[in-house]
């Protein structure tokens, strides 16, 4: 058994839904129609997953929009890169940690033990991942992990099913389809956000004004003015 699923865009869900259901709502062959609706930013659960399964076991239609299907591909592949960093920082982790070890015995060879008689005790250093927030717990990573291998099994289904494009001169135009996905925290662009000083207001939107100056000197250049809107 394969799956099968009818991609359009997202105008025509709807209406392509509809005539689905009134096609396939006959007595003598009865199939249900499901929507596939899935957002890269919401964790994917197993109910997804068994939902799948069983719309592939029955036999049914199902219909997504090229959003809803992009959106497994980009969630796999932010889990992948959220995995991945959590790795490297726990490599780092335990270098630091290491080189914390290796200075403090060095400092007691030295020092050797305080005016008190008390031990050298070791301290994080500043700017240390033990001192920084970012370790991520046991459970929350084989979460991650366990969503990565769920994304792979929807994927592997759809690749092994049938799927109808609808409007295919619009699904695979590379001019209207989407090509720029973000991730991550979201952070404001260079010399756009608000100024917050004297000294950074001049800055404040140059983001902007820098193409405008850039004209400006082809139209000096252009017409010999030296003002632009004494030449308007």
């Amino acid at each position: 058994q394969r799956l099968l699923c009818a991609c359009m865009p997202a105008a025509l869900l709807d209406m392509s839904r509809a005539v689905l259901s009134e096609r396939f709502s006959s007595p003598i062959l009865p199939r249900p129609v499901l929507t596939f609706g899935f957002n890269r930013h919401v964790p994917l659960t197993q109910a997804l997953l068994v939902k799948l399964e069983a719309a592939r076991s029955n036999s049914a239609a199902i219909v997504a929009s090229p959003a809803s299907l992009k959106s497994v591909i980009l969630r796999q592949v932010e889990l992948l890169l959220e995995l991945a960093e959590i790795q490297r920082i726990r490599q780092l982790t335990s270098i630091e940690e290491a080189q914390m070890t290796t200075w403090v015995r060095i400092q007691t060879w030295f020092v050797g033990a305080e005016s008190d008689g008390s031990p050298v005790k070791a301290s994080p250093m500043k700017g240390s991942p033990m001192k920084r927030n970012s370790k991520v717990g046991a459970a929350e990573e084989r979460q991650r992990t366990r969503e990565v291998c769920m994304c792979g099994q929807i994927l592997r289904m759809f690749h092994s099913g049938v799927l109808l494009l609808d409007e295919v001169d619009v699904l695979l135009d590379p001019m209207k389809s989407e090509l720029n996905w973000p991730f991550g925290d979201k952070a404001p662009l260079d010399l756009v956000g608000h100024a917050e000083s004297a000294t950074s207001s001049e800055l404040n939107g140059l983001r902007y004004k820098l193409p405008f100056h850039l004209l400006d000197a082809v139209f000096v250049a252009a017409t010999g003015c030296q003002e632009t809107d004494a030449c308007a």
